[in-house]
């Protein structure tokens, strides 16, 4: 994989939105793109984990950012959950190409 590869974790409520990243991604010219899509799911190394991050941002908000509203809470941590997975991994790339330098 090259160094100027550019990652882009791809999270979109909508399949068919999702496709039309990934296609930006695949017919880029500029540069490489590596796109994956990520999905929080069960299991996964922040879900085992995910009582200890949210007690702590539950704890730093006193509601919930904008532009989600009071009936929006799943959608939120949803949305949090993807974004701890999505660092989660990039944390691992960045790892590992330590590792070979």
């Amino acid at each position: 994989m090259s160094q100027d590869a550019q990652h882009v974790w791809i999270y979109c409520e909508d399949e068919e939105v999702t496709n039309d990243v990934l296609a930006v991604c695949r017919d880029c010219r500029r540069f490489q793109m590596v796109p994956a899509v990520v999905r929080p799911t069960p299991g996964s190394p922040s879900c085992a984990s995910a009582e200890t991050w949210r007690s702590r941002l539950k704890s730093m908000l006193t509601m919930l950012p904008l532009p989600y509203g009071p009936g929006e809470r799943a959608g939120f941590w949803s949305d949090a959950e993807v974004l701890v997975v999505a660092s989660l991994e990039s944390s691992t790339l960045a790892g590992a190409r330590r590792k070979e330098a």
